[in-house]
């Protein structure tokens, strides 16, 4: 085998990697993902698709080939949503401000409010008058296994709360696009809300 043979062989070789390694990530971060985007649909209310993924450039040719297939090709994902820039990870940029307290898994805060409720919509409402904010707010609802990022109105998230928060096992988090303050569920029903300490550099 010659170079030119090697080296075509082996850059085959890394475009399966990639292949597994993108199908691998969606099957993990994306397909069930899908029950949480058709409730968001369910509920009729405005809505934009900030992030689908943070992802290498090299990766968003499987990412293309692979949104056009079942079940992802119903729902018109755009690549234009596939973040290539680490910068502008809105992820990155949440646990960068808010660093979890807990070394096994997320938790912004070790301090335990108190809860008006078990209802998640007048939890949420307490939170956002505890930190003085205009439910008329756009902010990001993020589901923290899954990559994609959704944008809406803090009011609609209260007034759909038990449908949107009708995943118990799921780790659930509203941010403002700002990062200024989080509201944050985990799957152990742990409620949390913080303003952060940092300023963005």
């Amino acid at each position: 085998m010659n170079e030119n043979q090697k080296g075509a062989l082996a850059a085959k070789k890394h475009q399966i990697q990639l292949r597994i390694r993108v199908d691998d990530f969606i099957d993990r971060h994306l397909l069930n993902w899908l029950e949480i985007y058709e409730t968001i649909l369910s509920c009729n209310i405005d809505y934009e698709l900030v992030q689908l993924a943070n992802v290498a450039e090299e990766e968003i040719i499987f990412w293309e080939k692979a949104l056009a297939k079942a079940p992802f090709n119903t729902y018109n994902f755009d690549t234009k949503n596939l973040n290539t820039d680490e910068e502008k990870s809105i992820s990155g940029i949440l646990y960068d401000i808010y660093p979890s307290t807990y070394p096994l898994r997320f938790m912004p805060s070790d301090i335990l409010p108190y809860l008006i409720s078990d209802k998640a919509e007048e939890i949420i409402t307490d939170f956002a008058q505890q930190l003085g904010l205009s439910l008329n707010q756009e902010v990001y609802l993020m589901y923290l296994y899954y990559t994609p990022i959704v944008k809406l109105k803090l009011k609609d998230i209260i007034a759909y709360a038990p449908q949107l928060y009708d995943f118990p096992m799921e780790d659930i988090l509203i941010a403002a696009t700002s990062f200024d303050w989080i509201i944050f569920r985990s799957m152990e029903d742990e409620w949390r809300f913080c303003r952060r300490t940092t300023k963005l550099s």
